[in-house]
């Protein structure tokens, strides 16, 4: 299991793996102590029921695949397909678009899932996946990312929390 999120004080990067993800750590780029409340079933089992970082339980699961390249590569699909097209070489046009949809369906089918906090955007690999979470929904990262906002304006996210502060 590996943990990965940002300094509740400078947002820097931060990592922590296994063990080391369930005690207090202190961030490398600025020292603050984080933090991290890792569950007994993440533990164990392998299964995020809530967030280390934030503990709040709005995760989502997506695809563990780096945005930046997934763009790089619709692009120069798309750049060179219209080059071609433009040679009136249609058939090679289209057969690129569709080597994209191909790339991109066997990526999506053999890279592992991650999940993620809506609330925090804390990162959570090499996990079991928990049915309960689904897939990103725009109108749910919209509300939490306000939340997000406000605890980290209070200096609340990975630090110990009082249940009535929820």
């Amino acid at each position: 299991m590996t943990i990965r999120f940002r300094c509740p004080s400078c947002q820097g990067t931060n990592q922590a793996k296994g063990s080391e993800a369930s005690r207090q750590t202190a961030c490398p780029h600025c020292g603050t102590a984080v933090s991290l409340d890792v569950s007994d079933s993440l533990l164990q089992t392998g299964v995020v029921e809530r967030c280390a970082l934030c503990r709040e339980d709005k995760l989502y699961v997506q695809r563990d695949f780096n945005r930046n390249l997934g763009l790089a590569i619709v692009a120069v699909a798309g750049i060179v397909s219209f080059w071609l097209y433009g040679r009136d070489q249609v058939v090679w046009s289209f057969g690129v678009l569709f080597g994209a949809v191909v790339v991109d369906f066997l990526l999506y089918w053999t890279l592992p899932s991650m999940t993620i906090c809506y609330v925090c955007q804390a990162e959570y690999r090499k996990t079991a996946k928990n049915p309960a979470h689904e897939a990103y929904e725009l109108a749910l990262a919209e509300k939490y990312e306000q939340i997000g906002k406000a605890l980290r304006s209070q200096g609340k996210l990975g630090r110990q929390q009082e249940e009535s502060s929820r």
